[in-house]
């Protein structure tokens, strides 16, 4: 048997050793056959979990074909072996399996209980371990929405916006020996009106440019 179980078990008055392959009830021992010994340990090694027949017949009877009956048969002789508590120590699950309910102690060679801790864990079974599961989920879920949101805030308070590069360009004079004056911008950012002069002279002119065109004539004017 691959998964057979080791050490020492105690389930209300009775105490397995698997080392041993011995069976005691308040210090008298219990005589199993080898197959419906090998049938309690696969269920106290299932740790309160349900074990399927397939599972079982395979594991009892390896390489072997053998009918469902003769599992039966193993399960109720282990029941009749535990006396009154063999009926409800070891439940049916309908079409599927069984399952051993005791409570279980795990003892060390020296006789002494293992951590007390994984030893309850052992014995919760499996609906109560899911139904503790959906309880703390909820709850899960918010703490995590939470710390996420906390998260994302603070990458985004202390984000670094990107800067706009700075744009230079040069306008020359429309005409030679003159100098810029006052100069402005149009709202959409695509004409450029300034005044011009000549230095001792006066008056001026008024121009205007697209700055988009480096042309000077009808389709671009300089001079309004």
């Amino acid at each position: 048997m691959s998964n057979q179980v080791n050490g020492l078990y105690e389930f209300g008055s009775y105490r397995l050793d698997a080392a041993k392959r011995l069976l005691t009830r308040s210090g008298e021992i219990i005589s199993l056959a080898p197959k419906t010994f090998d049938l309690l340990l696969l269920l106290i090694g299932g740790q309160g979990r349900v074990l399927t027949k397939a599972e079982l017949m395979t594991a009892l009877w390896p390489d072997t074909f053998v009918e469902e009956a003769s599992l039966s048969y193993q399960v109720a002789t282990l029941r009749k072996a535990l006396g009154s508590d063999g009926e409800d120590w070891i439940e049916t699950v309908p079409k599927h399996g069984y399952r051993f309910t005791a409570a279980i102690t795990t003892r060390a060679g020296d006789g002494d209980p293992l951590d007390s801790r994984a030893e309850a864990t052992r014995s919760v079974p499996s609906d109560a371990i899911r139904s503790r599961l959906r309880h703390h989920i909820p709850w899960g879920v918010v703490v995590l929405a939470t710390v996420t949101g906390l998260l994302l805030g603070f990458l985004l308070k202390n984000r670094t916006l990107p800067t706009q590069p700075s744009i230079r360009f040069l306008v020359s004079s429309p005409e030679s020996g003159e100098s810029f004056g006052f100069h402005s911008l149009s709202p959409d950012g695509r004409w450029l009106a300034f005044t011009t002069g000549r230095r001792g002279a006066t008056g001026g002119g008024l121009w205007v440019r697209r700055l988009d065109s480096t042309k000077v004539g009808a389709d671009c004017p300089w001079r309004t």
